[in-house]
């Protein structure tokens, strides 16, 4: 009985995410990234030249393992699941646009400045040093 309900409540989980769910699976078969590991449920794939990492639902593609990166992409993952359908307007977009043009928008800001980072950093236990980066030259 309890794990029945266990599957029912997963695939209640995956329909509430089922936008990010359907394009994380997409990135998947594009990339034919190899599953390293699992997380907590997440499905953590690596993907050599990726830059960086993108979590879409239960689906994490990185071109890192590294623990900070996998507790980062945790964040995300209770963003997700948080915010169901809602994930790619308000964390999904806004990120990867952040992602693309952080550096041109505030170029003394650290990555995880941006809120949908330190929001991914906290719910992920992750702690850096996210001060404002002065260029010198």
């Amino acid at each position: 009985m309890r794990k029945a309900i266990n599957i029912i409540l997963q695939t209640l989980l995956y329909i509430w995410q089922l936008p990010q769910n359907l394009c994380g699976l997409f990135l998947l078969l594009v990339l034919q990234g190899e599953v390293r590991h699992k997380v907590a449920g997440l499905s953590f794939y690596y993907y050599d030249p990726f830059p960086g990492g993108i979590c879409l639902g239960q689906y994490v593609i990185s071109g890192s393992d590294y623990e900070l990166t996998v507790k980062h992409e945790y964040g995300h993952k209770m963003q997700s699941m948080w915010l169901g359908p809602l994930y790619l307007i308000v964390i999904g977009i806004p990120s990867i646009t952040w992602a693309g043009l952080h550096k041109i928008i505030a170029p003394g800001k650290s990555y995880y400045w941006f809120y949908t980072e330190h929001w991914a950093d906290r719910w992920g236990g992750v702690t850096r040093q996210v001060a404002v980066a002065f260029n010198h030259g």
